[in-house]
Order: structure tokens, then C-alpha cells, then sequence
């Protein structure tokens, strides 16, 4: 089905997206992998391929990438309480090794009519020497962002505080704050929301979801990249904004995406950003990789990663980075793709690698993953809503141990 649907001429591609606002994807895709389109009829099936099936249908398996394959088996999974089943989140590290998880859509825990629904809470997950420590922080003052769904969080000030930007409750409700989480006191339990007034001199952004928020530093300043994302307006925006966390000064930068990108991922490297992956304008998976980096003042550069074979197209991946490597997890395409992409950025080229739990149906996408003392991958949340057999959490904290990847 994800095949005859990228047979339709662009207009009826646009008037099925406009029947009504939609941006869960990964589902959609997914399902379309599993069914398909039978046609029959009387006679000689070569008189009438060729105006049933375009070009296109034909495949050259040469043309297929061919990979190194590495099966990883999951080290441990911690099951925890219902308030980690979740997905559409956002998470970072703090400077004391804790993850910090925002909001997205999950299992809640105050009951009620609806056991899913779209949550506002903030969690802290600490791993030490007696395994997986989980709260609810409960005691976080002032407003913050509310329930969100397809924001980010991202660790600023040295990693002793949390931004958030972006998100949505719906297609047609996005969220138009920024907020900063904080901690009254290092390495406590107790934290405080603000909301950020920008400088008055700041461009105008859109409000988005969907979009990627890093944190580096540029000429010794601390700023946040914001990349790509989705709005009410389009679906894929192309623009890429500088968050200065001192000033809070909001600029528009000189290069921007060279297609529309939303649901991609992006990493801190090399004093850049990495941006892998993602869907285009037209919501078809994408391949390229991209290298934005800071060189003189008010100079950006963006350019493209070129690696053979090309990545596999995919998008709603999650990203982590160790030196010279990066660690795509998950994420959906429309062929058959490994678990785990492996990138050597030294040497341009990257592998595949599959997970592999005897118990667990693991569903990597919507999720978040951190890389903790360096080796251990950790995969937090994860799911989605199958209109045909229903929402799909994944069970808990999966922790990998990629010392066998290196």
C-alpha cells in the first residue's frame, strides 16, 4: 500500500491530506506495509502491466545496500510503573547523570475515565550502583507548558536546567511558549517552571512539533539550534533558528534546510549539529544527512554527509552520539531497515544492527535514547496507536550494552 500510494499524481496526494489534519505517520506507514492491493482480470497479464504498474514498480535488487548486520540482545529491561509507558516525549541528561522526561502521550497515572491520554508531568530517572531509581517530581513549582506531545527537552546551563519548546495537543493546537525548567538546588529534587520572554529584538518563529532543539556552544556563548519541524501552516518547514540562552535572543539563520524536514533527528558534534534523516514536504522518508556548523561570526555552513550506501530513508528516529560515532535508533521507513544504525563520521560509513528481546515486541519509534558512561544505550518509552489492534506501549527502560558495536 506504501507503494501504490506514492503512485498518485501529486494533486490526489494533496487532496487526501487535506481531508483533515494528520501527522501520526508511523502507523499509517506501518499498517500500509502490511497490506496491499490485489487486482485481477481475464487475459494477458503483459497487455495491461504497463498501464496498471509504473516504471517504478519494477526494482533492481543490485541497487539495494547491502550491510553489515550485528544482533544485539537486550541487556535489561527495568519494568517500571505505568508512568513510563509513554511515547511523543522529551528527555535529556543532566549533569548529574539523571534523565529528565517531559510530558508526550501515555498510560496515566491518576486513573480515571481514559487509561491513555496526553500528560503534563515531569519524571526523574537516576541509575546507581542499586539499579533504576524513578520519581515523580510532584513539588515542581510555577506553570509550565501543560499536556504536549512531539516537543523538546533540552539540558542548558551546563546541564542544570531543562528548555522546552514546541509540541502540540493536536495538529491544529501547537504550543506558541517556551519554558525552562530548573533546579532550586544541585543535585535536587526540587524544580521550578518559567516561562521565557525573548529578547525584543528576536525574529518570529512559527509555533512547531516535530522539529529538533540542540544545545552547543558557539564563540565560548551557550545556544540552542532549533531545526525543521511541522506546523498548522506546512507540514515540513525548512528554517533554522539560534537561541541565545543568555540573552534569550531568537535569530533566524542565514542557510536554511535545502527541502522541508520535520520528524528527523540531530545530534551535538564536532562543535556542530548532525541532522539525519526525517520526512519530506510530501511525507516520504529521507535518506540525506546534513553537517550545520558555526565558522566565522554570523556564518553558517550546511552541508551535505555523503555515505555508500546511503543511509536507509527513515524518519522518528532517536539519536545519541560517543566520539565519532552515531547511534540512530529505530525510527520507520517504508523498506525493511536494522533496529540500530551505526555511523562512523571519521570514516563515512556506517552498519546496521538488530535488537532482539525473547519476551518483549519492542516498537522504536516515538522514543528517546541516551548513551550513560558512555556505552550503555538507553531506550526510553516507545509505541504507538494501531487503528486496527490499539495502542502499543513499550514495557519499560530497555538498557544495551553497545561495547560489541565499537
Amino acid at each position: 500500500m506504501n507503494t501504490f500510494f506514492s503512485w498518485l499524481p501529486e494533486k490526489e496526494k494533496q487532496r487526501i491530506r487535506g481531508l483533515e489534519q494528520f501527522d501520526e505517520y508511523e502507523e499509517w506507514h506501518l499498517k500500509c506495509s502490511h497490506y496491499m492491493i490485489l487486482c485481477a482480470f481475464k487475459g494477458r497479464v503483459n497487455v495491461l502491466k504497463d498501464h496498471i504498474l509504473p516504471n517504478s514498480f519494477v526494482g533492481d535488487d543490485s541497487l539495494r545496500p547491502v550491510y553489515k548486520s550485528v544482533k544485539l540482545t537486550v541487556e535489561s529491561i527495568y519494568y517500571s510503573s505505568s508512568c513510563l509507558k509513554r511515547y511523543g516525549h522529551g528527555s535529556c541528561v543532566l549533569s548529574d547523570g539523571s534523565i529528565v522526561i517531559i510530558g508526550g502521550y501515555g498510560e496515566s497515572s491518576f486513573g480515571g475515565i481514559t487509561p491513555h491520554s496526553r500528560l503534563n508531568d515531569v519524571l526523574k530517572l537516576q541509575l546507581d550502583t542499586e539499579g533504576w531509581k524513578l520519581c515523580s517530581l510532584d513539588n515542581v513549582h510555577g506553570s509550565g507548558p501543560g499536556v504536549l506531545m512531539h516537543h523538546t527537552a533540552t539540558a542548558i546551563a551546563n546541564g542544570t536546567a531543562v528548555f522546552v519548546i514546541g509540541g502540540r495537543t493536536s495538529p491544529a493546537c501547537p504550543n506558541k511558549k517556551m519554558f525552562v525548567l530548573r533546579e532550586n538546588e544541585p543535585f535536587s529534587d526540587a524544580f521550578e517552571w518559567s516561562e521565557i520572554v525573548l529578547h525584543p529584538e528576536s525574529a518570529v518563529m512559527e509555533p512547531c512539533w516535530r522539529h529538533t532543539a540542540n544545545c552547543i556552544h558557539v564563540d565560548n556563548e551557550e545556544v540552542v539550534l532549533i531545526v525543521g519541524g511541522s506546523c498548522v501552516r506546512t507540514c515540513a518547514l525548512v528554517d533554522i533558528y539560534k537561541l541565545n540562552t543568555a540573552s534569550w535572543r531568537l535569530e533566524k539563520l542565514c542557510v536554511s534546510l535545502p527541502e522541508g524536514r520535520c520528524f528527523h533527528s540531530c545530534v551535538s558534534c564536532w562543535e556542530g549539529l548532525m541532522i539525519c534523516g526525517g520526512m519530506d514536504s510530501s511525507m516520504q522518508p529521507i535518506s540525506s544527512c546534513l553537517y550545520l556548523r558555526h565558522s566565522l561570526p554570523d556564518v553558517w555552513n550546511l552541508s551535505p554527509v555523503h555515505f555508500s550506501p546511503p543511509i536507509p530513508p527513515k524518519y522518528s528516529m532517536s539519536a545519541a552520539v560517543t566520539g565519532d560515532h552515531v547511534i540512530l535508533s529505530g525510527g520507520v521507513g517504508l523498506e525493511p531497515s536494522p533496529d540500530l544504525i551505526v555511523i562512523n563520521l571519521a570514516l563515512r560509513i556506517w552498519f546496521g544492527a538488530m535488537i532482539f528481546h525473547e519476551k518483549e515486541d519492542i516498537l522504536l519509534e516515538k522514543h528517546t535514547c541516551h548513551l550513560l558512561a558512555g556505552q550503555k544505550l538507553v531506550l526510553l518509552g516507545g509505541g504507538g496507536n494501531c487503528f486496527s489492534f490499539g495502542t502499543h506501549f513499550n514495557c519499560g527502560i530497555c538498557t544495551i550494552d553497545t561495547n560489541s558495536l565499537f
